[in-house]
């Protein structure tokens, strides 16, 4: 087995160990909910040293404004670790990237709750500044048969 599948096979146990319901995604990345956020645990490798990067997909849709901007920038600067990440499709993420070879089980767990944390505990703030929808509200409506508009 490839080390990277070792690293991954040790993420599912770890999971599995804090309860989470977990499903995997599109090209094997690894997929659950928190209370409004969607997680992604996504692993790779790169110049020979593999990395995990735990991503929340705060709020999808929404309308960008200089006061949304300006907050994401000011809550970059008071997470702890990790940032929050802007893409052009009007989805904004929070993520950070770890090293596997220093992670253990509780390490993990405490970066994935703090991701999830983050990324719950402000996007009711920016979803009022700029709209939107959290990423959870559109797993429902596929769930419910609605479609995601």
């Amino acid at each position: 087995m490839e080390r990277i599948e070792l690293i991954e096979e040790k993420i599912r146990a770890w999971l599995g160990q804090m309860g989470l319901p977990v499903t995997t995604g599109p090209g094997g990345i690894i997929t659950l909910k928190s209370d409004r956020s969607l997680l992604f645990i996504s692993l790779a490798s790169g110049d020979r040293r593999p990395w995990v990067r735990i991503t929340a997909i705060a709020l999808v849709g929404f309308t960008p404004s200089l006061d949304f901007l300006h907050r994401v920038l000011e809550l970059n600067n008071e997470v702890a670790f990790g940032g929050f990440r802007l893409f052009e499709d009007r989805t904004l993420a929070f993520s950070t990237t770890l090293q596997p070879d220093a992670l253990d089980a509780d390490g993990f767990a405490d970066a994935t709750r703090y991701v999830a944390y983050v990324a719950d505990t402000w996007a009711p703030e920016l979803r009022a500044l700029a709209g939107g929808r959290y990423s959870v509200e559109l797993t429902r409506d596929l769930d419910e048969g609605r479609g995601t508009t």
